[in-house]
């Protein structure tokens, strides 16, 4: 069989086999980063607050908030796509 031949017919077979399995984020990956990153947004709030910057502080504290609502965002998301399967 030749090589043109063979990805004919395999190629496709392989593609829909990967294709069916869905590639999941590992959420133990994704609240690392997450937070970390609210660790970081603590560190630059409390150093805002000793500045005086109190509007900076709020703003940074309502970035953190909304952090949060997306890693709940994508917990639901990961949940939803799980019990689809």
């Amino acid at each position: 069989m030749d090589l043109k031949t063979l990805f004919k017919e395999t190629l496709p077979a392989y593609y829909e086999a990967a294709s069916s399995k869905n590639t999941h984020v590992y959420m133990k990956c994704v609240n690392k980063v997450i937070d970390d990153t609210k660790q970081r947004l603590d560190e630059l709030r409390v150093e805002q607050i000793q500045n005086g910057n109190d509007e900076v502080a709020h703003g940074i504290r309502l970035a953190k908030d909304e952090l949060a609502f997306i890693c709940s965002e994508i917990m639901l998301q990961q949940l939803e796509t799980l019990r689809n399967e």
